[in-house]
């Protein structure tokens, strides 16, 4: 599935819960860790595992179960980018605040866009298959560390 200019939804089929054989412990981990909190303060929470250990499916899960607590969410398997462009562009469309058919804009007014959007609501952001420190660090300022709500920031 194609969104924006070139990245991939996270995307598996879970029928049920019982299709995490041997994960119902850490989904529930997982989702409690989601859960609201006082503290307004970003938290990023690294689910890590080798290679097809169902890291994505798990986060998934509790990305799903836990969604409507949200304002704002948006679901990204970063290694299906072709920049930092295309991700946050992506993330812009996901997030409702851009429509697909913009025009192309640069990193910096990207990352000042979602930050802007981000900044009153309550959000949780999925980034899959996020395997590099440098891009973690030129997203990062496109998530509010301080705002009127909670927001979460999940990675692979």
């Amino acid at each position: 599935m194609m969104y924006g200019l070139g990245c991939r939804a996270s995307c598996i089929l879970i029928q049920d819960h019982e299709d995490l054989f041997g994960f119902q412990g850490h989904l529930g981990d997982l989702v409690n860790l989601l859960q609201p909190e006082k503290n307004d303060s970003l938290k990023v929470i690294s689910v890590v595992g080798s290679c097809g250990s169902g890291k994505t499916a798990l986060a998934l899960e509790a990305f799903n179960s836990v969604g409507s607590n949200y304002d704002s969410r948006a679901s990204i398997c970063v290694s299906g980018c072709l920049d930092t462009t295309s991700l946050l562009t992506d993330i812009c469309v996901q997030l409702g605040n851009m429509d697909p058919s913009t025009g192309e804009l640069q990193s910096n007014h990207l990352i000042r866009k979602v930050a802007d959007f981000l900044a009153t609501k309550r959000y949780l952001i999925l980034l899959d298959d996020l395997w590099r420190t440098e891009m973690w660090e030129t997203l990062k300022p496109a998530f509010p560390k301080k705002q009127t709500g909670q927001q979460d920031c999940l990675n692979l």
